[in-house]
């Protein structure tokens, strides 16, 4: 019994520094698509990833091919464990936040340097919070509202052909991971300006408040795909030239549903110095069992050199929990040195429907003669995206380059993938990325296997 309240006393305590530093970090804590995407081909030429991806990937005609992703980026986050232990002197919130935004891939130069934000997560999590709060001057709370999603669905689509081969129609069946967050935090004007110009503000309360949440979840796919082909000429060139469309049901088997509203209270003096009657009060909701669905529609039209299309992914996109609990915490004293949070309000018990943003975006390619080009715009969970990105095909090799936008910043990439054999080939990416606290770019590598199908 000790040692399960002692384990359910870390968790605890981790959850809510990270909840903290969430509030507190602002975009550069919020996982970036692109991070998120297993095919590294994708990633060499800017794509951003995630839901609509693999949405798209799933309804491009163009798109037989299965990828395995060789995830380096692991390699470092396991090795660096202390970071997310709250009793370890390396314990570090700021890089476990940093660490989940890009799991999958090798970061150049990823360490566990101190910051701003890591000192002011660490000084909250201890209950040392300096009394000045000019301490922590130089950093951006976050506000508004960030969100993410991903849905990896795995399987094999069932054709049956017409007679005449100009249509074809499909059973997609597979299943796989969907994993979602989401964060909206709100801070008093005059903490913000505290924060950014480090004068103190006397005889005031400042309040900070953030809600975020996260849900696992396992979804079986079932979807329909269609094929209205035009005749082949005498070259084999327009085979490929018609209509492509489909769609995807995915029903969501809820395994976690995890969520924390957070609220700071600071308090200061005639000195503009923070009280020890400042205090965090953290409502906490969990549940581990819940049933949802999620819907995707796509189309994409070729004409000769060109395939434009669009879909549109996680549509309907909600999960309704059941016997939710829920228990308020209380850390009194952000200055007292005493970090346990206690426990002020009885568990409860309810149902609660989350429901995701859905994901748009336009895609256009164009292919000729050994090149390939790739663009696509949209708004998805994460705001207003964009890339593009261009692919030159040699007969054992092919190299890659493009450039992303989202989340308010751009970032290059490039690549190259190589033939092992007829059927495999490896694929290498190179990406800059600023999803780091202070915002410095970084330099990624994201590698990944291509199991390429017969054609049919």
């Amino acid at each position: 019994m000790l040692a399960s309240q002692t384990y359910n006393s870390v968790v605890r305590v981790a959850r809510i520094c990270l909840l903290v530093l969430v509030a507190l970090v602002g975009r550069s804590a919020t996982a970036r698509s692109q991070h998120w995407s297993l095919d590294a081909r994708l990633v060499g030429l800017g794509a951003v990833g995630g839901t609509a991806t693999v949405a798209g990937a799933t309804l491009d005609p163009g798109d037989s091919d299965t990828v395995v992703v060789l995830p380096f980026g692991l390699l470092q986050i396991l090795r660096d464990r202390n970071v997310y232990h709250p009793s370890s002197p390396g314990f570090d919130p700021v890089r476990a936040v940093e660490y989940a935004s890009n799991p999958f891939h090798y970061v150049v130069g990823r360490s566990s340097e101190s910051s701003i934000e890591a000192r002011l997560a660490s000084d909250v999590r201890n209950a040392t919070l300096s009394r000045d709060l000019g301490r922590y001057v130089g950093f951006e709370p976050t506000t508004g509202r960030l969100a993410d999603a991903s849905l990896f669905s795995v399987g094999h689509t069932f054709w049956i052909r017409s007679a005449d081969g100009h249509a074809n129609h499909g059973i997609f069946v597979g299943a796989g991971p969907y994993v979602s967050v989401e964060t909206m935090g709100a801070i008093d004007e005059r903490l913000h300006e505290v924060f950014a110009t480090g004068v103190d503000v006397a005889d005031s309360t400042l309040g900070l408040s953030n809600a975020a949440h996260g849900q696992v979840a396992l979804a079986v796919t079932g979807g329909y795909r269609g094929r209205l082909v035009r005749r082949h000429n005498a070259s084999g060139r327009a085979s490929r030239d018609g209509l492509y469309f489909g769609a995807n049901y995915h029903f969501l088997r809820g395994l976690l549903y995890e969520r924390d509203d957070l609220r700071m209270q600071l308090n200061t003096d005639q000195a503009g110095l923070v009280l020890d009657s400042s205090n965090i009060v953290v409502r906490h909701r969990h549940a581990s069992g819940g049933v949802g669905l999620a819907v995707d529609l796509g189309a994409t039209a070729v004409v000769n050199r060109w395939a434009v299309g669009f879909v549109a992914a996680g549509l309907l996109n909600r999960i309704n929990w059941n016997d939710v609990t829920e228990t308020t915490y209380l850390l009194a004293g952000l200055t007292s040195g005493n970090r346990e949070f206690t426990p002020v309000v009885g568990v409860g018990h309810t149902d609660e429907r989350v429901a995701t943003p859905a994901d748009y975006r336009g895609t256009a390619e164009y292919d000729v003669d050994g090149w390939h080009v790739k663009m696509a715009a949209g708004h998805g969970v994460g705001g207003f995206l964009a890339y593009g990105g261009i692919e030159r095909r040699f007969k054992m090799i092919e190299l890659r380059g493009g450039s992303q936008y989202h989340l308010g910043a751009w970032n290059p990439a490039g690549g190259v993938g190589i033939a092992l054999n007829q059927g495999v080939s490896l694929d290498v990416a190179g990406f800059g990325t600023n999803a780091n606290v202070e915002q410095r770019r970084q330099f990624g590598i994201a590698v990944s296997l291509r199991f390429k199908h017969v054609e049919r």
